[in-house]
């Protein structure tokens, strides 16, 4: 091989490994050097508080108060969120239907005109219950109501309020209390309000 062929072969070896190396500019993706820490999932231990009596199951992550008879405050520090949980008994079907049509009112105006997600489902107790859960960046993502034995209605809405540290996004917060908001419902007592 001639010296101007194998300078040309090296020529054309040398473009080819540079036009291989992917010329990385600065606009590309690259990975980060450490992942964001996952949301701390919820205790899984129930513990109840009563609310007008009825026995109302909360994760015990939760800092839980009955500042009125009916109504339940619930803290969970490590999501940022409050629960504010109501339970009211009505005299007939009527009046509860009234109460459920006004609440549903509320969960839609809260969702914030988006396209929440709502699950119906009914429990061995004898609880009717609807949990609806914002996809979008809402106040309240994650509502509730359950209407049960007596004429009885419990309504929940799950507020973020407090720091979202250490998430970096507002999905794994909404799961976590979307599941304590199923909990929740699965586990209200039939009539008679205690387990």
């Amino acid at each position: 091989m001639s010296r101007t062929a194998a300078v040309s072969v090296l020529s054309a070896i040398i473009a080819l490994t540079a036009s291989c190396g992917g010329g990385r500019s600065s606009d590309m993706p690259t990975p980060r050097r450490h992942a964001f820490p996952r949301v701390e999932q919820l205790d899984t231990t129930r513990r109840h508080i009563a609310a007008a009596e009825l026995e109302i199951g909360l994760s015990a992550s939760a800092e839980a108060e009955s500042p009125r008879e009916d109504w339940v405050t619930a803290h969970y520090p490590s999501l940022g969120a409050n629960l504010h949980l109501s339970v009211s008994r009505f005299s007939d079907e009527k009046a509860l239907a009234e109460a459920i049509a006004n609440r549903r009112q509320r969960m839609a105006l809260n969702a914030g005109g988006g396209n929440p997600r709502t699950d119906n489902f009914s429990t061995p107790e004898g609880w009717m219950c609807e949990r609806v859960t914002a996809p979008e960046r809402v106040a309240t993502p994650v509502q509730f109501i359950a209407a049960g034995p007596g004429f009885t209605l419990v309504s929940g809405a799950f507020a973020l309020g407090g720091s979202l540290t250490p998430a970096d996004s507002l999905r794994p917060i909404v799961e976590e209390l979307d599941n304590e908001a199923f909990k929740i419902l699965t586990t209200l007592p039939a009539e008679g309000g205690k387990r």
